[in-house]
């Protein structure tokens, strides 16, 4: 209870530094808000905005898994301290850096979200549809689609789970041949409304599962 408590001050303070900004959009409002999210990494997760910019995705991913535990709190409070952090530099046209912000979020929101199966899915639909529009037009990273891909299917969104698949077979990806079938056969055992309200019809994962198998 007090690690969900911990993440849901993080989220608060977080969102008042962020209201400080919306509607002002000055240098100076930005930079405080700045601080104030680096005030509320390092209160509630021990990690400042520098500091979490110094570590990869790969290495934070390690911390989120050391212990024998996958820290799930800390995962997703990281998460929102990019998101914050992305939306003060996206108000300061801060292109580059806002568009790595959201990336990174995304990549440690899906890595909660596919690796803790107690999480409700639901309440984090909003956030990564909004994080993945934000990012349309960046290649994301083969790591962070597979990612996805896993999150589609686990929410029963299974054309865009299909559509993920196709991309990453395109741009190379050939060892998601072997994972696609897996999951054309999984969709195989469900039933005809849960395939229609993924927007998957059956005679379309048929259709899906010949086409990926003519793919050498």
């Amino acid at each position: 209870m007090y690690q969900r408590d911990y993440l849901l001050r993080m989220i608060e303070m977080l969102a008042r530094a962020l209201s400080k900004v919306l509607g002002q959009k000055d240098l100076k409002s930005t930079e405080d808000a700045l601080l104030e999210i680096d005030d509320a990494g390092k209160m509630y997760i021990g990690l400042g905005s520098a500091m979490v910019s110094s570590f990869s995705d790969e290495d934070m991913i390690t911390l989120f898994h050391s212990g024998g535990t996958f820290d799930t709190n800390k995962c997703l409070a990281i998460s929102e301290l990019l998101y914050a952090e992305g939306q003060v530099l996206e108000l300061r046209k801060d292109d580059d850096r806002y568009r790595l912000r959201y990336q990174r979020s995304l990549h440690f929101l899906l890595e909660a979200l596919t690796e803790d199966n107690d999480i409700a899915i639901g309440p984090y639909d909003e956030r990564i549809d909004i994080l993945f529009q934000r990012l349309h037009d960046v290649v994301l990273p083969p790591t962070i689609m597979k990612k996805l891909f896993r999150y589609y299917e686990q929410r029963g969104a299974y054309a865009k789970a299909e559509d993920v698949l196709f991309e990453l077979i395109e741009t190379n990806q050939v060892e998601m041949k072997n994972d696609g079938i897996g999951f054309y056969k999984r969709l195989l055992c469900k039933t005809d409304d849960e395939l229609r309200g993924g927007n998957l019809p059956r005679n379309e994962v048929e259709e899906g599962m010949q086409e990926l198998m003519k793919r050498s």
